[in-house]
């Protein structure tokens, strides 16, 4: 495949763009923002891939795509952060510290059952940790890690969790 001279083409510039704004962001959603059919896009994405401009990573049947630059260390964090349940649980465990499986349901307003598989989830990845006593707690390994991918790729999400976190400190 010879190489892209992407300085020429919108659609390679569209695409940089799009992802180095949004890291870990999927195949439907860049299609979804940037127009472009199934086979245009895929062609392009494909192509700047082999020329190293973006990185994906793939795990069945999805995929997420990076800039090349990006860590591939911080990957499963930028995903869970993406997801919803997960991230609501990850912003949760970063204003409280630790929790219990009961409290981080009600907290983020989900079952038992659909916290237990995120909470599995996050743990299989090495995002959060079991701390064992009596009551099973569960807290973030790496707080700075988070917080600084946090910093990186959704600023005003970490504003507003500071501003929930000082608010909470102001009745005192």
């Amino acid at each position: 495949m010879r190489p892209i001279n992407f300085k020429d083409n919108p659609r390679i510039i569209t695409l940089i763009h799009l992802i180095n704004e949004n890291p870990g962001i999927r195949y439907n959603e860049i299609s979804k923002r940037s127009g472009f059919v199934n086979g245009t896009l895929s062609h392009y994405l494909i192509r700047m891939e082999c020329n190293k401009m973006i990185r994906a990573s793939r795990k069945s049947r999805c995929a997420w795509f990076f800039p090349f630059n990006s860590l591939q260390e911080e990957d499963d964090i930028i995903i869970n952060l993406r997801k919803e349940t997960t991230r609501t649980i990850l912003l949760y465990l970063l204003q409280k510290n630790s929790a219990t499986l009961s409290e981080i349901a009600f907290e983020i307003n989900k079952s038992p059952s659909t916290t237990s598989i995120a909470l599995s989830k996050l743990h299989e990845k090495e995002i959060i940790r079991k701390v064992l006593g009596q009551n099973r707690k569960y807290e973030i390994q790496n707080k700075g890690l988070v917080i600084e991918i946090l910093q990186k790729t959704n600023p005003s999400l970490l504003d507003k969790l500071t501003d929930r976190f000082a608010d909470t400190f102001s009745y005192f």
